[in-house]
């Protein structure tokens, strides 16, 4: 039956999808908007928004024109109607390997399109008191006076009761991960059971009778669960907890085993792209165990329960911390007796005006997320990769065998598997040479098999790189490239190679420095010289060689010589580092922004240059690639990395007749996404991108 109703659920997804546009066309259209499920950042806002029209919601996002259309949604504290005007489309797959993708896991929310917003008009309050209706506003509400709590205690309460994590939230409490404690910030069934605990208290002490309390509880329960944010993770208590109660309305019982095995084919009835996501297979793992191991003693309980989610977390997560064990032995319970009823009480207080007793509580908190990252800090994080979805499930079942009898040889199949993941991970086979899409910029990994050497050209970033910015950079390195480096079990490079100075360049760089064991930094010859640059790396100066490299060096331990700069120069376009060298059984080029001029002092200085593969210099621009160096070096497959839609218009159509006319295969970040090159013993190997499609 639950595959049944997923085919049909998938059906409907599909029907969704066809009456959205192919193309971005302009739209206006009439938007339903709940205010908890916008968010207003700076200049820019986002939510999501429900279409009468398309009888869908989709993600919606854009920028304030003026100040009036900012104070509009800021005041916004009612379920209204909007005119909006802009384009709609699908959402995108996650354009690299191993990032987050918003594509699935807002299907799995029934969204699957957003609509770039240009311009929006108020029109009017919502005047259907509808359930729905209510119980959005009453979040918002809630969530709006919670604004005005100290600030951990808000992130607690924001993050824990109302299930709307922010950035703060995740910057904060960035120890949480590495350690493991993250199923405790997943909103899981400990919070329901407290407050299902609290409720009863209440109203049994105001003398209501235990039938009337559960009949208001089953009533209540799904009305909670929209409040908390509907998270998949909560699904999965609230549905236990409904089964709970309406067994014992009907004077009926079953083990809690039943009750798990219950929710979970409900849960594939209602969602069962929920069972998809990580807090939902965390939130189902961790209650299973906990259900098999009520009668271990603590400490076997603990090492099992971190057992059965290491699997999942390094599936998800590619990292973990030695100090994993013993930070779930110790907080667990701290949090479970200590934390989680602090944040309840602070929050009542504030409803009292108990500012004292709040700001206590709000330091202990603080103390408690400065003493968490402190531990997070200490060496031991490892990084794993991404185990093979078999032999995460083979762990899993292996665990679960574990939790029946504990023999040695269950535990050296346990420890079997994940060394056969660690090898697989750590000493591969294959080497590749991945192309990341970072939007508008440059990002190159170069992978020898065994991990003999990782060298990284570029790493990409956004244009404020030498800006005067306050605000503290975000630098989408981390979402992108080092994801999927986490994911291959990468945390050394041996070298950085920066082309130039440009910032869609080199302005990720402290987050590669900051986050990874980085030996050596080139940089073209002179540009060691450039002060703006200089300032940038200056925290990380003593961890790495900083070396200039001009034509005729070659890059350490890395298969790359460099064939440009021939002068010293501060690292403008044309002083880019120009790096040659043969991978895979082909004859690589990586060109960076040089300029036509420059382009053809190579091949005077290097006239029996030939290659096969080609990174375009200037992303596709006509400023590079000149017709004549391009036919000089003869490239079979030309490489372009640009942003979609970016302002520059790269790559230049003259460039791209330039390819034509010498039959040269273009394949572009821009079109495929992340540009995948494997290859083993040196051999020729495959092309592969994320979005499966090469364009000529």
């Amino acid at each position: 039956m639950p595959i049944l109703f997923f085919v049909i659920w998938q059906s409907g997804i599909n029907q969704k999808v066809k009456i959205i546009p192919k193309t971005e066309t302009p739209l206006t259209l009439v938007a339903k908007i709940r205010p908890d499920d916008l968010q207003v950042n700076g200049d820019s806002y986002s939510g999501i928004v429900e279409i009468p029209r398309l009888k869908q919601r989709v993600l919606v996002y854009g920028f304030f024109k003026n100040k009036s259309e900012r104070d509009t949604l800021l005041h916004l504290d009612r379920t209204s109607f909007f005119t909006i005007d802009g384009q709609l489309k699908l959402i995108d797959s996650a354009p690299n390997f191993s990032q987050f993708d918003a594509k699935y896991f807002n299907q799995s929310r029934g969204i699957v399109a957003e609509f770039k917003c240009n311009q929006f008009k108020y029109q009017t309050i919502c005047k259907n008191l509808s359930l729905s209706n209510l119980v959005h506003n009453l979040r918002f509400q809630m969530m709006k006076t919670s604004q005005q709590l100290p600030r951990h205690l808000r992130m607690y309460v924001l993050g824990i009761i109302y299930g709307n994590r922010t950035n703060d939230f995740r910057e904060e409490l960035a120890g949480v991960r590495q350690l493991g404690l993250i199923h405790l910030f997943t909103i899981s069934g400990m919070h329901v059971f407290y407050l299902v605990g609290l409720f009863t208290w209440i109203f049994s002490t105001l003398r209501f009778k235990k039938e009337t309390i559960d009949s208001w509880l089953i009533i209540l329960l799904p009305a909670y669960f929209v409040i908390a944010g509907a998270g998949a993770s909560l699904l999965r208590a609230v549905l236990m907890a409904e089964e709970r109660l309406g067994l014992k309305k009907l004077n009926l019982s079953f083990s809690a085993l039943d009750g798990w095995s219950c929710a979970v084919m409900i849960n594939l009835l209602i969602n069962p792209l929920f069972i998809f996501q990580f807090g939902c297979q965390l939130s189902y793992l961790l209650s299973l165990g906990l259900i098999l191991t009520k009668n271990c003693g603590f400490l076997k309980r603990t090492i099992l329960l971190n057992l059965i989610s290491m699997p999942i977390i390094l599936y998800h997560v590619y990292e973990w911390h030695i100090l994993s064990l013993l930070a779930n032995m110790l907080f667990v319970p701290f949090f479970t007796v200590f934390i989680f009823p602090l944040v309840l009480i602070g929050y009542s207080l504030s409803f009292f005006k108990l500012n004292l007793f709040v700001s206590w509580i709000d330091k202990g908190l603080g103390l408690f997320d400065q003493f968490l990252n402190l531990l997070a800090g200490l060496p031991g994080n490892l990084v794993i990769g991404k185990l093979n979805v078999w032999i995460v499930l083979v762990m899993v079942v292996t665990v679960l065998f574990l939790i029946e009898e504990v023999t040695v040889k269950r535990i050296l199949f346990l420890l079997m598997c994940f060394s056969l993941g660690f090898i697989m991970i750590h000493f591969p086979l294959s080497g590749e040479v991945d192309a990341f899409d970072v939007g508008q910029g440059d990002s190159f990994l170069v992978r020898e098999p065994f991990n003999r050497s990782i060298t990284l050209i570029d790493t990409g970033g956004k244009p404020n790189f030498f800006g005067k910015s306050k605000r503290k950079p975000i630098y989408q390195a981390n979402n992108t490239s080092m994801s999927y480096l986490r994911s291959i079990g990468v945390s050394r490079i041996d070298n950085v190679c920066l082309s130039h100075q440009d910032a869609d360049h080199v302005g990720d760089l402290p987050a590669f420095l900051s986050k990874m064991n980085v030996s050596r930094v080139y940089v073209p010859w002179g540009m060691t010289n450039n002060q703006s640059f200089l300032r940038r790396i200056k925290p990380y100066r003593g961890q790495f060689q900083l070396i200039n490299a001009k034509a005729g060096d070659h890059i350490k331990n890395s298969p790359f010589q460099v064939v440009h700069p021939m002068k010293k120069g501060l690292g403008e376009n044309q002083d880019s580092q120009v790096l040659l060298g043969k991978i895979g059984g082909l004859n690589w080029i990586f060109m960076g922004d040089l300029n036509r001029e420059e382009e053809l002092k190579i091949i005077q200085k290097y006239p029996h240059l030939r290659v096969d593969v080609i990174k375009l210099g200037h992303h596709g621009s006509k400023t590079s690639s000149d017709p004549k160096f391009i036919r000089a070096i003869d490239p079979k497959i030309a490489l372009i990395s640009a942003g979609r839609h970016n302002r520059y218009h790269h790559p230049n159509q003259e460039t791209i007749d330039t390819m034509h006319r010498q039959r040269i295969t273009i394949i572009s970040t821009q079109k495929n996404g992340m540009i995948r090159y494997k290859f083993r013993n040196n051999k020729i190997g495959k092309f592969e991108t994320k979005w499966k499609v090469a364009h000529q």
